[in-house]
């Protein structure tokens, strides 16, 4: 009986470590997948993100990608 203990405990531990390592996927996902606004263009909504290097410098044409 204490090897059948000793295998559910282990089975356990992995299945926690396992839902753990999915909760973090799951938030950093999340985390990652954000947007900075929307607009509707032909009646789809579309989301943007918007990213300005530290390097801008306002009083210098710069190209938009």
């Amino acid at each position: 009986m204490a090897i059948a203990r000793i295998i559910v405990g282990g089975l356990a531990i992995v299945s926690a470590a396992l839902l753990l390592v999915a909760l973090i996927a799951v938030a950093t996902i999340s985390y990652l997948d954000e947007t900075n606004g929307s607009l509707v263009s032909s009646g789809t909504k579309r989301e943007y993100l918007l990213y300005v290097p530290a390097s801008y410098d306002r009083t210098k044409a710069t190209p938009l990608v």
